[in-house]
Order: structure tokens, then C-alpha cells, then sequence
């Protein structure tokens, strides 16, 4: 974990456990959930998503997701090996081809992402489940639930908030009226 801190300071960035910010450049809202993976490979599994506008509505709920993995270290781990699978509850997911991104850092200290596009159907399985299993190559992890908790604010996040629907109001009492001598009382 240290070590992870201290590359991911000499890159200038520390990753939060949730972001959510809104670019009014380009109009677009992203959510992140970062949580750090246990073992000791400095390794971060990232849930994003992003949504046209600043609050998210029906037509812009699908929006884009992606799944995540960061590890800086001393030389390549996932350049010629990044595939990535996932079990859920027991239960084989299928999921799309993943793409590696890496940089060297200083000497032989590397950054690597690994990233899946990923739907909100995917996110919500996650975000569902007792246990989620990941591999990517030849590693293995079982999610934190501090991983599967990201995964339902996303989900969370990227579902429309609709306004309470207003409270039936009760239509006022009858009022009694008594006829007296002739006239209303």
C-alpha cells in the first residue's frame, strides 16, 4: 500500500476512493470508485462511469462504464499478458477483450492500466453480489466489499433521481350546516 502511495505521489496523484465531477466544458459528469487490492502487488481496481449532462436523466443513465486495474511496479507485468476473468457468486461472467495502456515512470518503474468497457448490466452484477473473484492473466483477486460498495454508488449515481411523488392531500371535512328558523346556521 506504501508503495503504491508513493509512485501514484511521484505521479501527482492519489486515487480517492469515490470522485464524482463534472466537466462544464464538455458537459459530461464522471464517477469513480477506487479500491486498493489486497496482496501486496500495488494494484488498484477502478469502477468509472460518465453521463451527458450534469445530472444524470433517463436517455443519459446508460452512459459508458469501464472496470479498471492500476499497478505501478518495477517492470512489465501485463504488456504481453492482460486478459482479464471474472467469477460472481461461483459463476463464470463473460466479458469483453481488455486493453493495455502503460508508461515507464523513472528507470524500471512502470504504470500499467488494464480496462474493460464494461455496461451498466455488468457494473449492477458487481454491485449485486456476495462475491467477486477477478484474474487478470496469471493473478487473482477476491474484491474487497469496500470494491463491491463502489460498485453500487456507481450504480446508485447513474440512476435518475425522480421527485418523491406529492402526498395525496385529504379533501377537506364535510362542513355541517343546520337549517335554523328558516335559514343556515
Amino acid at each position: 500500500m506504501i508503495q503504491l502511495a508513493i509512485v501514484f505521489s511521484l505521479l501527482g496523484y492519489t486515487p480517492p476512493e469515490w470522485t464524482s465531477k463534472y466537466d462544464r466544458f464538455e458537459d459530461i459528469t464522471m464517477m469513480m470508485s477506487s479500491t486498493e487490492l489486497p496482496g501486496g502487488r500495488s494494484t488498484v481496481f477502478v469502477i468509472a462511469a460518465m453521463h451527458k449532462g450534469k445530472a444524470v436523466t433517463e436517455e443519459s443513465q446508460e452512459g459508458h462504464y469501464s472496470i479498471q486495474f492500476w499497478m505501478a511496479r518495477e517492470g512489465w507485468t501485463y504488456l504481453e499478458c492482460h486478459s482479464v476473468a471474472m467469477l460472481v457468486d461461483g459463476k463464470r461472467v463473460r466479458l469483453p477483450a481488455s486493453d493495455h495502456e502503460g508508461d515507464v515512470i523513472s528507470g524500471r518503474l512502470v504504470s500499467e492500466t488494464i480496462k474493460l468497457t464494461a455496461t451498466k448490466a455488468l457494473v449492477a452484477t458487481i454491485a449485486e453480489a456476495k462475491v467477486v473473484e477477478m484474474q487478470v492473466c496469471n493473478d487473482e483477486w477476491r474484491l474487497p466489499q469496500k470494491a463491491i460498495d463502489g460498485a453500487k454508488r456507481v450504480i446508485a449515481s447513474m440512476t435518475p433521481q425522480t421527485k418523491a411523488d406529492p402526498v395525496p392531500v385529504a379533501p377537506p371535512a364535510p362542513v355541517e350546516r343546520r337549517i335554523v328558523g328558516g335559514g343556515e346556521e
